[in-house]
């Protein structure tokens, strides 16, 4: 039996081997982000995560065994929390909320071990309705409706698997959103490209481009900075269930007609307030577990097959050509 004193060590030399820590500092925008680690010579996420800017918490959650756990929360600098999202060892369970910077609701639903479960909804600033529609077993069921400037855009029955409302929407040269995360507004260019594919979401291409843009925060370490990667998305959808198999960065991937492209390519700043950064595989990895997020809440897909599929997102900030 150990002595009292060396049991006391023991215990201690334990709890900081669990408990060990990681500090990274970004001086351009006065952040400062803590991850736990389960070991310090075999280092796998265990225990809290947060990132605070200008002495106010911007983002905080919890990792068990490398995944994220429990719910996660993103608020802005002034204390309003603009997502809400929980998760189960990696998987999303439970409710997935976001908000615009001001505090109103953006997007109301809900997971069940990575299945989209119940009523979803999407709302403006101004609380209208923009999409709505109901998850039953991981499956978009019955009427889907999106709304354009208050009225029905497309209406779609995903138990008749009929449109009830089809109408096409003009592209828009360039757009003007909000990051609900940070408060800046910044200017979206749209490349040259006309997807053709036999499935699409709901809304087509266009406005689901225009969806996943304002779903999407920018995190705060990554706006203005100059940025450019190529995310490659192995999905699946199958029996009408839509599911992520994994996100790759890939080195400058050309656009192909017959894939799924949801480019974000933004100016974010003038270039006097942009600024040069090394990107850690951390930061790699927090853009990654954003894109998934803003995929698996991107709305229902319509196909009347089964099929494996790549989306290609031009993740690009401030590299404009």
């Amino acid at each position: 039996m150990l002595p009292k004193k060396n049991t006391v060590l023991l215990i201690l030399f334990i709890a900081l081997k669990i408990n060990a820590q990681e500090i990274i500092k970004y001086d351009h925008c006065n952040c400062v982000e803590t991850i736990e680690y389960s070991e310090e010579d075999n280092p796998i996420k265990q225990g809290n995560y947060e990132l605070i800017c200008e002495n106010t918490i911007i983002e905080k959650g919890q990792y068990a065994n490398g995944l994220k756990d429990g719910n996660w929360t993103v608020q802005t600098d002034k204390g309003i929390v603009v997502s809400s999202i929980n998760y189960n060892k990696g998987k999303l369970n439970g409710s997935f909320e976001l908000f615009y910077y001001k505090g109103k609701p953006k997007l109301k639903a809900s997971f069940k071990n990575n299945l989209p479960s119940g009523e979803w909804n999407y709302l403006s600033d101004k609380g209208k309705v923009l999409k709505q529609g109901l998850y039953l077993d991981g499956k978009p069921s019955g009427v889907w409706k999106n709304y354009k400037k208050k009225k029905i855009n497309k209406e779609y029955n995903f138990d008749t698997k009929k449109f009830n409302t089809n109408k096409e929407i003009k592209k828009k040269k360039s757009y003007l959103p909000r990051d609900d995360e940070t408060g800046e507004y910044i200017i979206i260019y749209y490349p040259e490209r006309n997807v053709k594919t036999v499935y699409q979401p709901l809304e087509g291409y266009l406005q689901a481009n225009e969806l996943f843009i304002d779903l999407l925060n920018v995190p705060t370490t990554l706006m203005n900075t100059y940025t450019h990667y190529d995310f490659n998305i192995s999905a699946n959808i199958l029996e009408g269930i839509f599911s992520v198999d994994s996100i790759e960065i890939k080195s400058k991937i050309s656009y192909q007609s017959g894939n799924p492209s949801l480019p974000f390519i933004a100016k974010t700043n003038y270039p006097k307030n942009l600024k040069k950064i090394n990107h850690t595989a951390l930061l790699k990895a927090k853009m990654e577990e954003r894109i998934f997020e803003t995929i698996m809440v991107l709305g229902p897909w319509i196909t009347d097959k089964d099929l494996n599929f790549n989306i290609h997102v031009p993740f690009v900030l401030n590299e404009i050509k």
